[in-house]
């Protein structure tokens, strides 16, 4: 069924690029319907691990993947990667205003109430452009690793569309093979 290959071109997208970025924190990938979501990709991190800023990127890559395949494969993108937008946005306004990724100046501290942050339109204006690079870089990164293994990319299709379910142990073997 189309949807169901939809479903696993997306969830793939997640899987391989997870597993080539952040091979540590996979757990495994399904495409079968949880809640409102039509498949996923589970990860273990423990909240208390400290995080590069190599990981947060990493984690932004991850978090688009699954548009990209859908924009490198299918050649259009479907309604229903909100979260993953979602999840992608705040890893990369985090970064920008909380982590101070690309200096300092953008750090914004976080007020008593939303409605009292005194940042400038200017600085919002400049902070809103560096949200955009880095999620256009985690972008282009998705797309390189899912372009750069066809191969890998395609058995991990395959497989979700036959089993459903892809252990962290099958994902890392698919990687892994030559």
């Amino acid at each position: 069924e189309e949807s169901v290959y939809k479903t696993a071109v997306h969830e793939a997208g997640h899987a391989l690029v997870a597993i080539t970025l952040f091979p540590d924190n996979i757990y495994g990938a399904s495409i079968i319907p949880q809640g409102e979501s039509s498949g996923h990709v589970a990860f273990v991190r423990s909240e208390k691990e400290v995080r590069t800023l190599k990981d947060m990127k990493n984690e932004i890559a991850v978090a688009l993947a699954g548009r990209v395949a859908e924009r490198e494969v299918l050649k259009d993108m479907f309604l229903g990667s909100r979260s993953d937008l979602r999840k992608a946005m705040k890893l990369a306004d985090e970064l920008v205003t909380k982590q101070g990724s690309n200096g300092y100046r953008y750090i914004v501290q976080q007020p008593a109430r939303f409605d009292e942050v005194a940042v400038s339109d200017k600085l919002l204006y400049e902070i809103e452009l560096e949200i955009e690079k880095l999620l256009s870089k985690a972008d282009k990164k998705a797309s390189k690793v899912i372009n750069d293994n066809k191969e890998k990319f395609n058995k991990i299709v395959d497989l979700l569309m036959t089993k459903q379910v892809l252990s962290r142990e099958e994902l890392l073997e698919i990687r892994d093979a030559s």
